[in-house]
């Protein structure tokens, strides 16, 4: 069942994209940039997806005793609020409405556009709190390797997204932007992945191999 679920999700990342490339042709980045663009509607549904995904998934930790519930319940939220993000474009609002009028700069890293320090505090806050979560995770290596992906995907597209686009040309900005836009997309397929993983384990351990039914606050040991 996992392998099944992690290839379809990673062949539903590829097709995806790939389709959207193609559709776009020949300007492409008209279906993979923007905020009314498909490739942003596909994110932000995977991240809402995610984000039940993960809530469903502290509910069923807090029901069987296991530690995390606290965790995935912020996952969710976390997830939620990228969604958010993504669908209306919060970060970038707040860039061009208010850091970019007062003309800010951040000088300390050379290729960061003007106001980009926004996202990278965010992501920098996220890695901040990854042990948290990382501890969480470890007892579930399908959970634990699908989060990792996400968070280096999402690494590399802060920083893609944080370089200043007056260093490419029209067409090298076109084509960052969309690659950017896809290497994005499995990042949230990678989160959407790690919490459906881990549903798969908390279902299998709350259902016994016989298939009958078991109290779900019994069904697995309280671990400390």
């Amino acid at each position: 069942m996992r392998v099944r679920a992690a290839t379809a999700l990673v062949l539903a990342w590829v097709l995806g994209s790939v389709l959207l490339w193609v559709v776009g042709l020949p300007e492409f980045w008209e279906s993979l940039t923007g905020e009314d663009s498909a490739m942003t509607w596909l994110q932000s549904v995977v991240l809402v997806v995610a984000a039940v995904s993960a809530l469903v998934v502290a509910w069923l930790t807090h029901r069987s005793g296991r530690a995390g519930t606290r965790v995935w319940c912020v996952l969710g939220v976390a997830y939620a609020g990228l969604a958010l993000d993504e669908r209306f474009t919060i970060h970038d609002r707040l860039r061009a409405g208010r850091l970019l009028p007062q003309g800010a700069r951040e000088q300390l890293i050379p290729w960061v556009g003007p106001g980009e320090a926004l996202l990278l505090l965010v992501a920098a806050a996220g890695i901040a709190a990854l042990p948290i979560v990382w501890r969480t995770v470890r007892e579930d290596p399908w959970a634990r390797t699908a989060l990792a992906i996400g968070v280096a995907l999402a690494v590399v597209t802060v920083i893609a997204d944080s370089i200043d686009p007056s260093v490419w040309t029209p067409a090298q900005e076109r084509l960052e932007a969309g690659l950017e836009e896809v290497v994005e997309l499995g990042g949230a397929v990678a989160f959407l992945a790690s919490a459906l993983l881990r549903l798969v384990t908390l279902v299998e351990d709350l259902v016994p191999a016989d298939g009958s039914p078991a109290p779900l606050a019994d069904a697995v040991a309280p671990t400390v």
